[in-house]
């Protein structure tokens, strides 16, 4: 797999000069990645889950019954294939402006050394929070401060009311921890015993107790590890359905707190009240700008 993703960046390498080569005074060129690539891509991405489908068989040895992993990671994934999300992250880099976000970097490294566990982002409307949400998570992914970070994100869409639950919230973030930590045992346990609760007492509430409980399974195996984890959460104002965003902020803020190696990162409108019940577990950043 590692070759064939070697050979997918030369290939990109080779079309890119190819097309730009050939470019006139004020012309201009248009690359269908998917049409150019996507095969290869979606070759990848089957490989990628074929190898993953084998750790877990070896970690979770022969089936005796219940929910499978692939069962699970049904009910948790979205209508997002992987490789969707992939184009998604792509199209959120073009769109920001080179070395926009920059002078986060400090802030950001300021909350990561500090003992906080909790660092809010607050702004208006059009202030540029998802472009630095986006900005944030794709920094993570590189060292910051010689430290490696494992991160798992969402987005509260104002237009998708859907997708503004907590259970959703929980979904999400579960599948990514699952895909990001193949053969947490535990952790599968935890998400096949609340799936298989909930298709005997259909109670949402129910099940939103035991995919939280699932969730700090997962962090523990993390911390245990000494694996530096962030969450980071965007859109936060526009959560409903069974708790309110200061609410789910005391609740993701109270998880971190049990865990050495966990932060949480939220990013959202000003919510009434919210700087002041969460002091002194914040660090609170207003009017910026993509």
């Amino acid at each position: 797999m590692y070759c064939d993703l070697v050979a997918l960046v030369g290939r990109i390498s080779a079309l890119y000069r190819e097309k730009i080569s050939s470019l006139g005074p004020n012309k201009s060129v248009v690359i269908d990645f998917e049409e150019s690539f996507g095969a290869a891509m979606s070759e990848i991405y089957r490989r990628r889950d074929s190898i993953t489908a084998q750790m877990w068989a070896l970690k979770l040895g022969p089936s005796r019954g219940g929910l499978t992993l692939k069962a699970v990671r049904t009910r948790l994934q979205n209508d997002r294939s992987a490789q969707g999300a992939f184009y998604d992250q792509v199209s959120e880099t073009v769109k920001r402006t080179e070395g926009s976000c920059e002078w986060f970097k400090s802030p950001l490294v300021e909350f990561f050394r500090g003992d906080e566990k909790a660092l809010t982002i607050t702004g208006e409307a059009g202030s540029g929070k998802t472009v630095l949400a986006g900005w944030i998570k794709e920094r993570l992914q590189r060292p910051l401060d010689h430290r490696q970070y494992v991160t798992l994100t969402y987005s509260f869409p104002y237009d998708y009311p859907a997708r503004c639950t907590v259970l959703a919230f929980l979904k999400s973030i579960l599948y990514q921890l699952l895909e990001r930590n193949v053969g947490d045992a535990a952790l599968f346990r935890k998400l096949a015993s609340a799936f298989e609760g909930y298709d005997k007492h259909h109670t949402a509430s129910k099940l939103e107790v035991s995919l939280w409980e699932a969730l700090e399974s997962g962090l523990r195996s993390f911390d245990d590890r000494q694996t530096d984890l962030a969450i980071i959460v965007d859109g936060l104002a526009e959560v409903s359905d069974s708790q309110t965003p200061p609410e789910l902020h005391k609740k993701l803020r109270d998880l971190a707190t049990k865990f050495k190696s966990v932060r949480v990162i939220t990013l959202s409108r000003a919510i009434s009240h919210l700087s002041q019940w969460m002091q002194p577990f914040h660090h609170h950043v207003t009017g910026f700008a993509p």
